[in-house]
């Protein structure tokens, strides 16, 4: 039998190489087949040495003449491919075998290229939140450095009221200390034309860029004095919207604002309570989140295309882990609105083909509906979620406690963290507008659970 490793057929390869034509083969007893595939056998051996590695080489002469099943990956030149093969396949494999490790090989490389797609867009998102993170870790920083500059300025009133006003009115913008809190509006005033606080814009004029309507302590020392002349004799300090004359502004229809705060500025004393470790806390969250996700497409690279389960069917397997996850977080969901005093069930379809994963109302018929992530993937490729909105009161986010950090793609959503026995709200969810439907969604929650309670499904 002529196998490509015989006594015979080691005489005619020995041929083949000193040039001999493989009809000049069957004088010597080999069949037209047998020399046809003699000839195949050689020439995809000499394209192996030239392209491919010595072990490949080593594993194609100990196949013989059943490697010819690959003959095609030969004729495409896909040598990286057929390096994979001839490394993951045992030399006694029967030919049939062996014959399946092409398909089998090309299923894999789809699902390296969708798994690493994936893997490649959640990257590219955690990257950008990591930036994000990092601009926010450089401001604090330097609103700290701000702070420890100001704080000795203002400790020298030595008068723990006077010290109070500062730190809760004087805020950090850009590294730059500003106003955090409006002041008496006569005072702030002549503050501004003293040149100790500026201000960009006119109130007739219209910016886009937010810095222009930041009041920017120029000289913090002069404001501290000014401070203390106006207490002194018995002035206000404090901002008070009943006494802003409205005859100052050029529009009629202008209105004092009803509170002294400046709409996202930090004031010293929230920024002297800043924690910096929660943010290098979640930069590091981040960056093992990538570093998983990569490992994982490094490992699959690495596996031989021995099975389909075993290789090629990461995505599959995956989604099963994670399926079963899923139901692992809509069973915390269910317990823990019951905690909340709710009514719940699991899997309600609403208005609009919308699916959610558990969903509950209280006492007083508010619609609350939680949505379960067991991975990032999936957060990421939601495009639906913030249709809820309209149906509930209240939503949040749950994911497993290793995943979970706040986004702010999650925008009005609230966050729980899944431990191993219960939830943990780590972001309270904003208030939203009143739900649509929810007499319907009531009736159809309590529809839901008695057919489950009646039929089991």
């Amino acid at each position: 039998m002529i196998t490509g490793k015989d006594e015979r057929s080691l005489w005619a390869l020995e041929r083949l190489a000193e040039g001999w034509k493989p009809g000049k083969l069957k004088d010597h007893g080999f069949t037209e087949s047998q020399s046809k595939k003699l000839s195949q056998f050689y020439n995809c051996l000499i394209q192996l040495e030239r392209f491919g590695q010595p072990e490949h080489v080593d594993k194609w002469k100990e196949l013989g003449l059943k490697g010819l099943v690959l003959i095609k990956m030969f004729k495409d030149k896909d040598w990286a491919g057929i390096g994979e093969i001839l490394m993951a396949v045992d030399p006694e494999m029967k030919r049939d075998e062996l014959a399946k490790y092409p398909d089998l090989l090309e299923e894999k490389r789809k699902r390296l290229r969708s798994v690493g797609s994936q893997v490649q867009v959640t990257v590219n998102q955690l990257e950008k939140e990591k930036e994000k993170l990092q601009e926010a870790l450089e401001m604090a920083r330097a609103e700290q450095e701000k702070l420890r500059e100001t704080i000795p300025i203002l400790k020298e009133l030595q008068d723990d009221r006077a010290f109070e006003f500062f730190m809760d009115h004087l805020g950090i913008k850009k590294g730059k200390l500003c106003l955090a809190k409006r002041l008496d509006y006569r005072w702030q005033k002549n503050l501004k034309k003293k040149g100790i606080v500026s201000f960009n814009k006119e109130w007739n004029d219209y910016s886009s860029d937010e810095d222009d309507y930041v009041h920017w302590v120029n000289d913090v020392g002069a404001l501290v004095e000014e401070y203390r002349k106006r207490v002194k004799r018995g002035y206000r300090v404090f901002y008070d919207p009943d006494h802003v004359p409205s005859a100052d502004s050029p529009f009629t229809w202008w209105v004092p604002a009803d509170d002294a705060e400046y709409h996202g500025i930090k004031s010293l004393k929230e920024i002297k309570g800043q924690k910096l470790t929660s943010i290098k806390r979640q930069i590091k969250q981040i960056e093992l989140k990538i570093a998983r996700d990569e490992e994982e497409l490094r490992e699959l690279r690495k596996r031989k295309p021995e099975s389909f389960a075993e290789s090629l069917n990461r995505s599959n397997q995956f989604a099963s882990i994670d399926l079963e996850k899923h139901g692992e977080l809509q069973a915390l969901g269910l317990k823990w609105l019951h905690s909340q005093g709710y009514v719940a069930t699991a899997e309600l379809t609403l208005p609009g083909n919308l699916r959610v994963d558990v969903i509950g109302y209280n006492e007083k018929g508010e619609i609350c509906i939680l949505e379960c992530k067991a991975h990032l993937h999936d957060f990421y490729r939601d495009e639906k979620w913030e249709r809820y909105l309209a149906y509930c009161d209240r939503f949040y986010f749950v994911m497993p406690k290793d995943l979970a950090y706040y986004d702010q793609r999650m925008k009005a959503a609230g966050l729980l963290k899944a431990n191993k026995k219960n939830l943990e709200v780590m972001q309270e969810c904003q208030e939203l507008e009143p739900a649509k439907q929810s007499q319907e969604t009531i009736f159809v929650i309590g529809r839901q659970l008695s057919r489950r309670y009646a039929f089991g499904y």
